[in-house]
């Protein structure tokens, strides 16, 4: 290999964008699968690294600077892998989604915006803002016969 970079190349999603850590929700009684998207594009660029044993090779490096970076939570018939609906973000989405049994989808958003959706449609039902973004997963538990959803609100330490 040559000490030389080779071609940047435009690649779309980037390394964090389509599905990346955070938890999609698979609901029984609609039997769709609803994933969290980060629509991301970058330049990535080869460039010769030495290797370590054990520790991560990357190869390269890439960069989202300058490029559009939006999101989005999406239904999938798992066993088709087709698409049923989609609800646009204008940033993308790295929180995790929750289905519950009475047909709400949960996630939050970089924004502060925690929504809930109708799972068959993908209608925006219900909107709170928490007064930091949302990296994290939602959670559904009951005390005393009653429901409650609850999600951590703040950036932390990710960025």
């Amino acid at each position: 290999m040559r000490n030389a970079e080779f071609t940047i190349r435009d690649i779309c999603p980037g390394p964090a964008g389509a599905k990346e850590w955070t938890h999609a929700s698979y609901s029984p009684q609609t039997g769709l699968l609803y994933a969290p998207v980060i629509e991301a594009c970058a330049d990535f660029k080869l460039v010769q690294r030495e290797f370590k044993e054990g520790m991560g090779y990357w190869g390269g490096e890439a960069s989202a600077v300058g490029k559009p970076q939006t999101g989005a939570v999406k239904a999938f018939g798992p066993a088709t892998g087709r698409e049923v609906w989609s609800w646009s973000s204008e940033q993308p989405m790295v929180a995790s989604v929750l289905s519950t049994g009475g047909g709400l989808i949960f996630t939050g958003e970089p924004s502060g915006n925690f929504n809930a959706y109708d799972a068959r449609t993908g209608e925006l039902v219900w909107q709170f803002q928490t007064g930091s973004g949302i990296h994290s997963n939602p959670i559904s538990y009951s005390i005393d016969g009653t429901q409650y959803i609850a999600v951590p609100s703040g950036w932390g330490g990710w960025p």
